[in-house]
């Protein structure tokens, strides 16, 4: 019987020297944690690769959502690799998602602002028709 896991780590190595990330792989499969912990190590093996740190960023903006903290990797990643494209293309596609996340944050918190004060500019309606 042949290990499963074995064959998994096997074909993770073929699929890297192809140009396919360990990230990109796990993260098909749905393993963010994982994922987190290569690119953790990685990062610590590599700390000025500009690729690992631009992966990691766009990881912790997809499971966290926190964008201080992924900017930081970006920011890291953009300082040691300037003119990466694959660098610089994850940092746009992180900014115009963030910027979009934003915007419909903003949103919800305007149409639940606008319920608010339609509520209360009606509230004496209320008021008057219990009198």
């Amino acid at each position: 019987m042949v290990d499963v896991k074995v064959v998994e780590e096997d074909q993770m190595v073929e699929m890297e020297e192809v140009g396919i990330s360990t990230k990109e792989i796990i993260m098909v499969r749905g393993d963010y944690i994982k994922a987190k912990e290569y690119l953790e190590r990685a990062i610590m093996a590599n700390p000025g690769d500009g690729h690992i740190l631009s992966i990691y960023g766009d990881l912790i903006w997809q499971i966290e959502k926190n964008a201080a903290r992924a900017q930081q990797y970006f920011d890291q990643a953009i300082q040691n690799d300037p003119n990466d494209c694959y660098v610089l293309a994850s940092y746009a596609n992180f900014l115009l998602d963030a910027e979009n996340e934003e915007e419909k944050d903003y949103q919800i918190e305007s149409d639940q602002s606008h319920h608010f004060q339609e509520t209360k500019h009606f509230s004496h309606l209320t008021t008057a028709s219990f009198i």
